[in-house]
C-alpha cells in the first residue's frame, strides 16, 4: 500500500500542480450576461432589457428605456454555474457520511458520476460579473450608453480515469487495459468598456394606439484589456499490470500561460537546465505572486454586442392591471470579439511514454543516504520521476495567445400589460467556452409589479450546457431607484448538472 501510493503521486503530481491555479480560479466564468432582474426571470432579457445593462444582451433595446437618464454604480453583481461535475447527490451521498472509499465503492461511485463509458468525461463551470459603472441616455430616436464590466470565464473538466485514478489510486481493476487519464481548464479574465448606440429606424407614426409599431437597432463595441489567461490539457493513457509491477503511461500536455505565470516556468525552466542544479517544480509555482499580478493588463481586445428590436401596440387583452400592453420581439448577436494576450506568453508541453516498475528496497542505500529513513528515499524517487519525466517540457517562444469571447445568438419575445410582463428566450451559443453551449437553450419568466414598485418575478431555464434551473426575484423598483435581488438553482439542489445563480443589482438611479 505504501508502494502505490507513493507511485500514485508520482504519476499525478505533475498535472496537479498544473491544474492548481485552475482549481483556485475557477470561481469565475460567462455566458449570457446577468443581472437582478434577468436572474429572477430565468436569465434571459433579449426582448425586455433596457438599460445600460442592454449593451451586453441587446444595445437596441436602451430605445425601450422610459426614463430619459439612467446611472448605475456600486454592482450589478452576477454569479452563476453549475455541471455534470457539480454533482452534489454523490458528494452527499458518499463523502460526507464516514464511509471508507474501497476500490468497490470507487467504481461505483465512477459509474454513477461518468457512466459506463471508460472514455466519459465531465465538466464545471462558473460565471461571475460585476458592472462597475453604467449609465443610458435616451432621446425621442435615439439613445446612448456607456458601461464598464469586469468578468471571467472559466471550465474544467476531468476524464472518468482521472476522477478513478484521483480516488483509488493505480489500481489494475481500473487500468487492465489503457485508459483515458485527461484534465483540462482554462481561465479568461477581462475587463471591458463598452459603448451602446441605438435608434429607431422605423415606425408607423405616432407610437401608442392599439396597431402602432416601430422597430429599432443597436450597436456596442467595447474594448477591451486582458487582465489573465491560462489553459491547459493533460491527456493520457493509462495501463497497471500488477503481476509485472508494471505501470505503463503514455501522456502528452501543453500549458499556454502569460503573466507570473508563465515567469514561474520560464524560471524552472532555465535552472532545470543549469548544471549542478535540481529544482523542485512545486516551488516554483507561487500562488502569492499570481495573486498579485492579476490587476496587471496582459492584453487587450475589442468586441461587438448587437441587435434589433421589434415592437407592437396591442389590442388589450382583460387582465387585471393589464393596461397599455405591447408585444415586443428581439434578435441580438452578442459577445462577438477576442482579447489578444502579450505579456510573456509562454506554451510548455511535453510527451512520452513512461513505464516503470515501482521502487528498488536497497536498504544499504537508504541506511547511507537517507539516514534509514524510507519516506525520504521514496520522496526523492517521486520527486525525480516528478522532474526528469514530467517535468521535461518545452517552452515555444510565442508572440502572444488571441482568445475568442462566447459568442451567442439570442431570440427573444416580451409581452408586456401594464404589470404583468412575460418574456421567452432562445439562445445558442457558438463556442463551448466556460458555460457557454453550442446546445439551445430556452428560458420563460413572468413578472408582477405589486403596487408598482416591488416586482415578484419567477422564471425557467432549460437546456444549454446545464440542467433545468427555477429562478425568484424581487426587491424595490421605484420610479427614480432600483435595488433588486435574484437567484436560481435546480429543482433538485442536490441533482446531477447543478445549476444556481446569483445577482444583485446595485445602486441604480433613474431620472
Amino acid at each position: 500500500m505504501i508502494l502505490r501510493s507513493y507511485r500514485f503521486r508520482a504519476v499525478v503530481r505533475i498535472s496537479a500542480l498544473f491544474i492548481t491555479v485552475l482549481l483556485i480560479t475557477t470561481s469565475l466564468y460567462a455566458q449570457r450576461h446577468n443581472t437582478a432582474r434577468n436572474m429572477g426571470l430565468g436569465g434571459g432579457g433579449t426582448a425586455y432589457m433596457n438599460d445600460f445593462h442592454a449593451n451586453f444582451i441587446n444595445p437596441a433595446n436602451l430605445m425601450l428605456s422610459d426614463k430619459k437618464v439612467t446611472i448605475g454604480g456600486l454592482g450589478g453583481f452576477s454569479t452563476r454555474g453549475g455541471g455534470e461535475l457539480a454533482n452534489m447527490t454523490i458528494y452527499n451521498e458518499y463523502f460526507t457520511q464516514g464511509h471508507t472509499i474501497n476500490e468497490s465503492m470507487t467504481a461505483e461511485i465512477s459509474d454513477k458520476m461518468f457512466g459506463s463509458a471508460p472514455s466519459g468525461s465531465r465538466k464545471i463551470g462558473i460565471d461571475a460579473d460585476a458592472v462597475l459603472l453604467g449609465f443610458n441616455i435616451k432621446g425621442k430616436t435615439q439613445a446612448l450608453s456607456a458601461a464598464a464590466r469586469v468578468r471571467a470565464l472559466s471550465s474544467f473538466s476531468m476524464s472518468k480515469g482521472f476522477f478513478e485514478l484521483s480516488l483509488g489510486g493505480l489500481s489494475e481493476t481500473f487500468f487492465k487495459d489503457y485508459k483515458a487519464v485527461n484534465v483540462s481548464g482554462d481561465v479568461l479574465t477581462v475587463g471591458e468598456v463598452s459603448v451602446g448606440y441605438a435608434r429607431e429606424v422605423w415606425s408607423t407614426g405616432n407610437f401608442g394606439s392599439p396597431g402602432s409599431q416601430r422597430l429599432f437597432a443597436g450597436v456596442a463595441p467595447k474594448y477591451m484589456v486582458g487582465l489573465d489567461y491560462y489553459s491547459t490539457r493533460f491527456n493520457s493513457q493509462l495501463k497497471i499490470s500488477e503481476d509485472e509491477m508494471l505501470v505503463s503511461h503514455r501522456f502528452n500536455y501543453e500549458l499556454d500561460a502569460v503573466g507570473k505565470v508563465s515567469e514561474q516556468m520560464n524560471s524552472y525552466h532555465a535552472d532545470r537546465n543549469t548544471s549542478g542544479l535540481v529544482p523542485v517544480f512545486g516551488e516554483y509555482l507561487s500562488m502569492d505572486d499570481v495573486g498579485s499580478g492579476l490587476g496587471s493588463v496582459k492584453g487587450t481586445g475589442y468586441g461587438i454586442d448587437m441587435g434589433v428590436t421589434y415592437q407592437r401596440v396591442m389590442p388589450s387583452l382583460p387582465l387585471m392591471g393589464g393596461d397599455y400592453q405591447t408585444l415586443t420581439v428581439s434578435l441580438s448577436a452578442t459577445d462577438i470579439g477576442s482579447v489578444n494576450f502579450d505579456e510573456a506568453p509562454g506554451r510548455y508541453s511535453s510527451e512520452g511514454h513512461f513505464e516503470w516498475k515501482g521502487l528498488n528496497y536497497d536498504n544499504e542505500l537508504i541506511n547511507a543516504e537517507y539516514d534509514s529513513s524510507f519516506t525520504d528515499y521514496a520522496t526523492h524517487i517521486q520527486d525525480s520521476i516528478g522532474q526528469n519525466i514530467y517535468g521535461n517540457f518545452s517552452p515555444e517562444n510565442i508572440s502572444g495567445f488571441s482568445t475568442a469571447l462566447t459568442p451567442m445568438f439570442n431570440l427573444g419575445a416580451a409581452y408586456s400589460a401594464g404589470k404583468w410582463n412575460l418574456m421567452v428566450d432562445l439562445g445558442k451559443g457558438m463556442n463551448n467556452r466556460g458555460t457557454n453551449s453550442k446546445q439551445l437553450s430556452g428560458i420563460v419568466g413572468i413578472e408582477y409589479n405589486l403596487f408598482n414598485f416591488i416586482p415578484l418575478r419567477a422564471g425557467m431555464r432549460t437546456g444549454g450546457a446545464m440542467n433545468k434551473a427555477y429562478s425568484v426575484g424581487t426587491g424595490f423598483n421605484l420610479s427614480f431607484l432600483e435595488l433588486t435581488v435574484g437567484a436560481m438553482t435546480s429543482p433538485q439542489p442536490f441533482d446531477s448538472k447543478l445549476n444556481f445563480g446569483a445577482a444583485w443589482s446595485g445602486i441604480v438611479v433613474k431620472i
